[in-house]
């Protein structure tokens, strides 16, 4: 948000992502409806909540979905910031690197800024973002992202987000 507030152009790769799999006109909605169709609305949709009742606790379907997915996203990112006329662009997800979007986006990409805070954080925010969702769903998500350990030969820049909004 206050990379926008500065004016710069950034994408939520998250809502990029909701763009596509609740469009039923898309590609992607009918391979998701051959592999999961329990997954889908009657109007060709993803279930929002298979997100974390059922994509979060089956591994193997995670990996699918992200399969399905990765091609329609990257060449609708990449679209996106062909668009662009800034001399640089924010791409937002909690996902990229661990989707291995980034591998496959650094030919268009200079450089990684890991957005750091504190496991409590983490929960406290992703618990505001979701406040229907339980302690179980909230720690099933995070496990899914990586650790900056793990993604540390990914990453230029580090700014830790540790305050409240006002700091």
């Amino acid at each position: 948000k206050m990379f926008e507030q500065l004016g710069v152009p950034c994408i939520d790769i998250d809502i990029l992502s909701r763009s596509i799999h609740q469009n039923p006109q898309h590609p992607a909605c009918a391979e998701l409806q051959q592999r999961f169709p329990q997954q889908m609305t009657e109007q060709g949709r993803l279930q929002r909540a298979s997100l974390r009742h059922y994509f979060s606790r089956f591994p193997e379907a995670n990996q699918s979905l992200k399969s399905i997915f990765k091609p329609y996203v990257m060449q609708a990112l990449l679209a996106w910031t062909s668009q662009q006329s800034s001399v640089y662009v924010v791409w937002e997800s909690a996902l990229l690197i661990e989707e291995k979007l980034l591998e496959d986006a650094m030919a268009h990409q200079h450089r990684t800024l890991w957005v750091k805070t504190t496991a409590e954080n983490q929960m406290k925010r992703l618990g505001m973002r979701y406040p229907d969702w339980s302690l179980e769903e909230l720690n099933r998500v995070v496990a899914l992202h990586y650790t900056i350990d793990q993604a540390q030969h990914l990453i230029d820049d580090i700014v830790e987000n540790n305050a409240d909004f006002d700091s």
